[in-house]
C-alpha cells in the first residue's frame, strides 16, 4: 500500500501477512475516524476494531500519525481511477468536451463529498514529515488527474472558442477544481441563499466552465414553472 512517497515513513510490507494486518488497521482507522475527531481515537481503539493487538499495530506504525499516508495513498488511488475510468468512458462514447466536463466535475463532486471528513482530519493532523510527504501526494494526484483532464479537453480544441485555448483551459480546470473544492470541503454556505444539492453543484460548476470556454450550445437548464393549483 504504501507509495515511494509514503515510503519513507511507512515501510512496505515484506510479507503477505504484513500486507494483510496492514490493510486491516487502515480499513480500522478509516471506519473510526468516520464518526470520531482524529484526537479522540487511541492505538487501542483502532488495534481492537482491526483485531490485532497494540503490539501488533506499533510492529507495522510507528504512531496513529503514521496511519495519515497509507489512508490518503488509499483516496488518492480510487480517485483517481475514477477519473481515469470516467474520461475512458467519455473517449469511448466519442464525447464532446461538455461531457469531458461533466465527467471530471463529478468525479470532483462524489469524491470530496465521500471523503470530505476524512480530508479534513488528515490535513489538520498532519505535522512535520507526515505534512510535507502529505503534500507531496496531493501533489501528485493532481499532475495526474489535471493531466488527463487537460488532454482530454486539448484534444477536443476546436469546440473551445477562447484565443489561447491552452491558457484557458488551465483556468477553467483551476475554477471548476476549486469551486468544487471549496463548495464540499469549505461547505460554508450560510451567506448564501442556497445549499445547493450534488447535482446542482455539477451542473453548474460545468455550464459556468463551459460558457467560459466558448462552447456552442451550453445552455443552464430552465427552471420549471408551476402549474397553478
Amino acid at each position: 500500500m504504501a507509495t515511494r512517497l509514503g515510503a519513507r515513513l511507512v515501510p512496505a510490507p515484506q510479507q503477505q501477512r504484513s500486507q494483510v494486518t496492514q490493510d486491516a488497521i487502515v480499513r480500522a482507522f478509516i471506519a473510526l475516524t468516520a464518526s470520531r475527531p482524529f484526537d479522540e481515537i487511541g492505538v487501542s481503539d483502532i488495534a481492537g476494531k482491526a483485531k490485532i493487538s497494540v503490539g501488533g499495530f506499533y510492529a507495522r506504525f510507528r504512531s496513529k500519525e503514521a496511519l495519515i499516508l497509507p489512508v490518503l495513498d488509499r483516496i488518492t488511488a480510487e480517485w483517481r481511477t475514477g477519473v481515469n475510468e470516467s474520461l475512458d468512458a467519455v473517449d469511448a462514447r466519442k464525447g464532446g468536451i461538455s461531457d469531458v466536463f461533466e465527467a471530471y466535475v463529478g468525479q470532483m463532486v462524489s469524491a470530496f463529498r465521500a471523503h470530505r471528513l476524512m480530508l479534513l482530519q488528515l490535513s489538520r493532523a498532519a505535522t512535520g514529515d507526515a505534512a510535507r510527504e502529505f503534500a507531496e501526494i496531493v501533489l501528485a494526484f493532481n499532475k495526474d488527474v489535471h493531466g488527463r483532464f487537460r488532454r482530454a479537453c486539448l484534444s477536443r480544441r476546436p469546440e473551445i472558442d477562447h484565443p489561447d485555448p491552452d491558457q484557458a483551459v488551465e483556468f477553467a480546470l483551476f475554477f471548476a477544481s476549486a469551486s468544487a473544492r471549496e463548495a464540499l470541503l469549505g461547505a460554508n454556505w450560510r451567506s448564501y441563499e442556497i445549499v445547493p444539492t450534488d447535482a446542482q453543484l455539477i451542473r453548474e460548476i460545468t455550464c459556468a466552465a463551459l460558457r467560459y470556454l466558448g462552447v456552442a450550445a451550453v445552455k443552464p437548464p430552465r427552471r420549471r414553472s408551476r402549474k397553478p393549483a
